[in-house]
């Protein structure tokens, strides 16, 4: 099932999941010379941190009083500061006043904003600052917002359709993903498609590589589903499970049997859920064993809860005022940045294991697909050497991160599928107005970084096709993101250094907490 909700619909739904309020300043010379009171911390390339209390920001610099620190050891700062030669920037909690407003249209900021600005050099402050703001406080999930990863619209009878929320959890830079989706049947007037890659969300999106993909699908399939290592499925037959439970034994078959929005979830009441043992959940699937063949493909339609978010959210606040030192050790020390993305895998993946008569043994997983969008996710399975049993395949994820609406197996043979690229024509940001096609064009480490209420309108010319003929789709993106959340925490290195070694043990910390919020949306 493909779910498409409008882009009207869609900002009531992202105003729910980042729990934020926002205030928009729509043109570059309201903030252009605007001075700030209050906190703007800059981590530097080489390490020195700016605390500055009175700032000035401009197209190139930084400039302001406060304090620099460096191996420990603290001064008084009176200067500026390049951007060419700051990492990362923090904002927390002060006012921008510009004598063009009254008092009462200055924003308020709050939370923490990060950038990553090395080797991007479209990047400017003003670009960044003059777009949306966290609410200041205690809202959202612990305090600041966040949010999950860019998106994707399809221009459709005048009006922008999400169709793709891209690369979901890949929230530092070694964490990069590569992401495909199923477009569907695009409307071509005029013989152009045209798409909007959006930031809606409280986070900052580096996009390395968008492409899109034409596929003639053969008039005897249901549909294509791309996987994650780029090889185009083609889906002929959908065999519905004989049985499906989940870990506590209830029969929930009729809940995956269709694409209905009659959904399998987590049910937590009557847990412990201080327990690890109770940290896990899923489902144990039979099908009927089919009688040719060695491998099939499994279909999970499926997205995440918001789970994810907050769980992130909550751990990354064990850094405290270090986060920002954080972000730049997991982006430089490439152990330091394994650890942190083996424990993503381990506890975010929705992990398939296969009875073969004596145990189960694991054989794939599925990469989070993020919350707003269902999407068909696929594996290709071997098939154990099993005589006059079911076919019996578990579903493990933690729990309550996954909601799953149908499970299915095709046994059939994939079909070669012709997938043909069509070049972007053009690809604007809606702020400098300038053509950002060559930054993701291809794979080459060259990133549009888009801010919070910054979007690129892509178009693509279509050659002309035979209407008979049935086309879908593709989309292809690489990339990772930043979110952005509130350094209100205690820095407990400690507790964050056993969460990464210990599985579920996140679990048993903020579960309870992650109930109380899920019971009072």
């Amino acid at each position: 099932m493909k779910s498409v909700i409008s882009i009207k619909i869609l900002f009531v739904l992202l105003f729910v999941i980042s729990c934020i309020s926002t205030k928009e300043i729509n043109k570059k010379s309201e903030l252009k010379y605007s001075r700030g009171k209050g906190d703007l911390i800059v981590l530097a390339n080489d390490s020195s941190i700016y605390k500055l209390e009175d700032f000035k920001l401009s197209d190139t610099l930084i400039s302001g009083l406060g304090t620099v620190e460096k191996n420990g050891e603290e001064k008084k700062f009176s200067g500026s500061i390049e951007i060419q030669n700051i990492s990362y920037i923090q904002l927390r909690y002060f006012n921008l006043v510009n004598t063009l407003f009254a008092a009462t249209a200055s924003a308020v900021v709050g939370g923490l904003a990060l950038s990553y600005l090395n080797n991007n050099d479209n990047i400017s402050v003003n670009e960044w600052i003059r777009t949306y703001y966290p609410g200041g406080g205690g809202g959202g999930w612990g305090g600041g917002g966040f949010g999950s990863c860019p998106l994707v619209f399809v221009l459709d009878n005048n009006e922008f359709v999400l169709k793709s929320e891209t690369f979901g959890g890949a929230i530092f830079k070694l964490a990069e993903r590569v992401c495909y989706d199923n477009l569907g049947n695009i409307p071509t007037p005029g013989n152009r498609i045209t798409l909007k890659l959006a930031n809606y969300l409280t986070e900052t999106d580096y996009m390395n590589e968008l492409k899109l993909f034409s596929v003639k699908v053969p008039n005897d399939v249901i549909t294509v589903i791309p996987a994650v290592n780029g090889k185009f499925h083609t889906i002929r037959e959908k065999v519905a499970p004989e049985s499906c439970i989940d870990f506590s034994g209830v029969d929930v078959k009729s809940k995956i049997i269709e694409c209905d929005s009659i959904i399998w979830s987590s049910e937590l009441e009557n847990k412990d859920l201080t327990k690890k043992e109770n940290m896990r959940d899923g489902l144990i699937l039979e099908f009927e064993k089919h009688k040719v063949g060695k491998r099939c493909k499994l279909v999970v339609t499926g997205k995440n809860t918001a789970l994810g978010n907050f769980a992130i959210n909550q751990i990354l606040q064990l850094n405290g005022e270090n986060l920002l030192q954080w972000y730049q050790k997991i982006e430089s020390n490439r152990n330091e940045g394994m650890k942190v993305l083996e424990w993503m895998l381990r506890e975010g993946m929705l992990h398939i294991s296969i009875w073969d008569g004596n145990r189960w043994k694991e054989c794939s997983a599925i990469l989070d697909p993020g919350p707003i969008l269902y999407r068909e996710n696929i594996a290709e399975l071997e098939l154990p050497a099993i005589s006059g049993e079911n076919l019996k395949i578990k579903l493990e994820c933690a729990l309550d991160l996954w909601m799953i609406d149908q499970v299915y197996l095709d046994y059939t043979d994939d079909y070669e599928i012709v997938a043909n690229e069509i070049p972007i024509e053009r690809a604007i940001d809606n702020y400098s107005g300038k053509d950002i096609s060559s930054l993701i064009r291809k794979d080459d480490e060259k990133y549009y970084t888009a801010f919070p209420g910054q979007y690129a309108i892509i178009e693509f010319d279509i050659p002309n096709s035979n209407p008979l003929e049935n086309h879908t789709y593709i989309l292809k993106t690489k990339g990772y993101y930043h979110p952005w959340t509130a350094p209100d925490g205690e820095y407990n290195p400690a507790l964050w250094e056993n969460i990464l070694k210990e599985p579920s043990l996140a679990g048993t910390l903020y579960m309870e907490k992650w109930k109380q919020f899920r019971a009072n949306q």
